[in-house]
């Protein structure tokens, strides 16, 4: 096997690979938002009103929550297909 059939099938790997990878990662943003509102946001806001010392946490959950949103947002307007009108195109 040459050294350019061998470069070619890595592409392929490395291709595929980010395929799979992309694929999960759309499944698994909605998850983790879903999870950090359901459970972690409630959670640490019992444990806040308990703990006042422990408020820290829930803000930091808040934050990681909107960051988690934004890649789900960034990712949807990603997987949009894009659209043009036909009299844009003539």
């Amino acid at each position: 096997m040459s050294n350019q059939q061998v470069r070619y099938r890595i592409l392929i790997k490395e291709y595929q690979l980010h395929q799979i990878f992309k694929f999960s990662l759309y499944g698994f943003l909605p998850k983790k938002v879903g999870f950090l509102k359901g459970i972690c946001i409630p959670c640490y806001d019992l444990l806040s009103r308990l703990i006042p010392e422990a408020s820290p946490l829930l803000e930091g959950c808040k934050l990681n929550l909107a960051r988690w949103e934004q890649l789900v947002q960034e990712n949807q307007n990603k997987a949009e297909p894009k659209t043009e009108s036909i009299a844009a195109a003539e």
